[in-house]
């Protein structure tokens, strides 16, 4: 784009995108840029999701040519062919006018080819630009708690799931409220653009045996500025105080879906049947929202499922996932995350017959207040067909489940684990901490917000407290402490979370924790060097691209077929420092290479070692390092660009390896031992 003085870039779409043949057209009429091209078909059409050079569908991306941002742009299908590739999009070479009826350049018409067919597609589009751009009004999806709930606990937050990404700045305490009667609760507002979720978080618990009203208004927008068609509004009512009447809720399945041995990276979501199969194998997924009854005892718990088409004389066990990452309409059997425990069995059955599953309570316990994912396997070849959300309403999977009173009174349902830390940052014996850092500690579990608070999580020097902000994150389940000031240079700090801090159902610590760590040393005075293991490390292939290999013990590099690795290193300990020299320490596994490995920055933290696929894997940027050629079994350190990785300090640091060489590399990764694990040598000054 050129403002009148300089050229500016601006990126269309990234490499994980996979777009292809891109077609750019100016609407002068609405002053909007549109741009046309291939990208990877959406689930549930023949080869969805995959990236080739043979095609895909068309989409499309719009933006306003006074503020172009295609980051947020909605990425919307014109031309789909369910069975057959469609490629190489193209349209008039003259800019659009959607005012100049009757003439050669009124309306938009893209064409396409479907060669496997030999015929063409087109859209047109006879505004020209107007449709172009995102008229749509955004639409709740779901509420939790759901429209008419009851027995919903104290201590919930209120949330509400869009149909699109939305404007943050329109998700405000002024556009989500919640209501008693006529008096507004007064709570924070906040908005997470990942999962498209506004949530409201009271400042402080509700009543207890009280119906309250939330509204989402139309002041809510998406990014294109669309505001809801109408205001979503629905009520929900609290629990009794502890020791009143048990209440039974019925929650319906939120996601389901099913996984195959046979077609390991197709997705089934859109079916209207759940597998359940041991040879082939398959498997199903079942999630359901129960973040509304943080803090209530379970009494009793029953999964309703309803045979389809034909029954089983086989057993079907149900099972605890602790990944409730996945989605239904991402999941295949390659990135399936692993059963647990049995907490229920199912069979024999016959065909179109509802069942009552009977579900373990104490298995189930700890999961109020949170995502619960159940999974179903079996160990008979006599499969099971399950009806599906899919199939409607009254034939959905639902969860129903009974909820004694608020409180710690109950039967042996209760939650009685206490909860554990299971990070912290900075880690214990830390050195070299940026005077700017933040300190947290990562929960085991959900945690009940009220009790996180500058009296149970504090950071001394000696005797002497220091003064901070305390806040949990209950998506992330972490604490942290920011202090009011910069920290001291070259001071020993002792950070404790007592046992005052509790979960959601009232446990606390069963003993307090308690980690030092030491800031870097003032300016001008002597470097440090630190030494940081990988938190996450796995690597990606192309010749299985909806494969996860983030438990592998090696981490593949090559060209032929491509292999690239990814590594992340936490870095928020040493926000404001001054970065000397890094070095990233790796070792071969059992061969070599001959090839040269290229080390490069990639700027998405957001993928994780248990979910990241080729398929999903996000780009790499700037080369910042070399390795290589390497023999088997040995140890590398490979020099990194200082002035790369200034600008990471603070923050997490991915970094990623790809190759232009055929002779691959094996590295070890974290799950070989910590003495082989990846780690990146940092020389720090203030």
């Amino acid at each position: 784009a050129f403002n009148g003085t300089a050229w500016s870039a601006h990126t269309i779409a990234t490499v994980a995108e996979c777009p292809n043949r891109v077609l750019v057209l100016i609407d002068e009429s609405t002053q909007r840029l549109r741009t046309f091209a291939t990208y990877p078909k959406a689930t549930g059409t023949t080869n969805a999701g995959v990236c080739t050079s043979s095609g895909g569908a068309i989409y499309e991306k719009s933006t306003p040519l006074s503020n172009i941002n295609f980051t947020t742009a909605t990425k919307t299908a014109r031309i789909v062919d369910a069975d057959q590739y469609v490629h190489n999009v193209t349209s008039t070479k003259q800019n659009l006018n959607s005012t100049a009826r009757g003439t050669a350049n009124s309306g938009l018409l893209v064409l396409a080819d479907v060669n496997a067919t030999s015929r063409y597609w087109h859209f047109y589009d006879p505004s020209g630009g107007g449709g172009g751009g995102d008229t749509t009004a955004p639409t709740v999806t779901a509420t939790s708690p759901a429209d008419g709930a009851t027995g919903v606990g104290v201590t919930a937050n209120v949330t509400g799931t869009f149909s699109e990404a939305m404007n943050a700045s329109t998700v405000t305490s002024a556009t989500f409220t919640l209501k008693t009667g006529t008096t507004t609760i007064p709570a924070a507002v906040s908005y997470n653009s990942t999962d498209r979720v506004a949530t409201l978080n009271p400042g402080a618990d509700l009543a207890a045996s009280t119906t309250y009203t939330a509204t989402i208004d139309v002041g809510v927008k998406d990014a294109a500025g669309n505001a809801l068609a109408s205001a979503r509004t629905w009520t929900f009512t609290t629990a009794s105080a502890g020791g009143g009447t048990s209440e039974t809720v019925t929650l319906t399945a939120t996601a389901d879906t099913y996984v195959a041995s046979g077609a390991t990276g197709t997705n089934y979501g859109t079916s209207t049947i759940l597998g359940v199969d041991n040879s082939p194998v398959e498997a199903t997924y079942l999630k359901f929202d129960l973040s509304a009854y943080a803090g209530r005892t379970l009494e009793s718990a029953t999964l309703q499922l309803r045979s389809a088409g034909s029954g089983s004389t086989g057993t079907q066990n149900v099972k605890l996932v602790a990944d409730d990452s996945w989605a239904e309409s991402g999941l295949t059997y390659s990135s399936r995350p692993a059963l647990g425990t049995s907490i229920g069995t199912l069979g024999p059955t016959t065909s179109n017959t509802g069942y009552s599953v009977p579900l373990t309570v104490s298995g189930l316990s700890g999961e109020l207040g949170q995502q619960l994912t159940l999974g179903m396997d079996s160990s008979s070849s006599d499969g099971l067909d399950l009806n599906s959300k899919e199939a409607g309403s009254t034939l959905a999977p639902k969860l129903v489940l009974t909820l004694g009173g608020l409180g710690l009174g109950g039967g042996g349902g209760v939650d009685t684990t206490a909860p554990t830390v299971t990070a912290t940052s900075p880690a214990a014996g830390a050195t070299g901490v940026g005077v700017t850092a933040n300190v947290t500690g990562t929960f085991s579990e959900a945690m009940n917000a009220s009790t996180v608070t500058s009296a149970t999580f504090t950071l001394k020097t000696g005797t002497t407290t220091v003064p901070a902000a305390v806040s949990y994150n209950s998506t992330d389940r972490v604490a942290t402490l920011n202090p009011g000031a910069d920290l001291a240079a070259s001071t020993t700090y002792t950070a404790t979370i007592d046992v005052g801090v509790k979960d959601a159902a009232g446990n606390a610590l069963a003993s307090a924790r308690t980690w030092t760590f030491t800031t870097a040393s003032a300016g001008g005075g002597t470097s440090e060097t630190v030494t940081l293991t990988a938190t996450a490390d796995t690597y990606v292939a192309s010749g299985a691209t909806g494969t996860n290999y983030g438990t592998s013990t090696m981490l593949g590099v090559d060209n032929s077929p491509v292999e690239a690795t990814y590594l992340k290193f936490d870095l928020s300990a040493y926000a404001g420092r001054t970065l000397e020299s890094a070095t990233l320490q790796l070792r071969s596994a059992g061969s070599g290479s001959t090839g040269t490995q290229n080390v490069k920055l990639v700027v998405s933290d957001s993928w994780t070692e248990s979910g990241l696929t080729f398929s999903s894997r996000p780009a790499l940027g700037t080369s910042i390092g070399t390795l290589g050629p390497t023999t088997s079994n040995t140890g590398y350190s490979v020099p990194l660009t200082v002035s790369g990785l200034s600008g990471e300090l603070g923050q997490q640091l991915t970094l990623g390896m790809d190759s232009s060489s055929s002779d691959g590399l094996d590295l070890n990764s974290k799950e070989a031992g910590s003495t082989l694990a990846p780690k990146l040598v940092l020389t720090l000054k203030n």
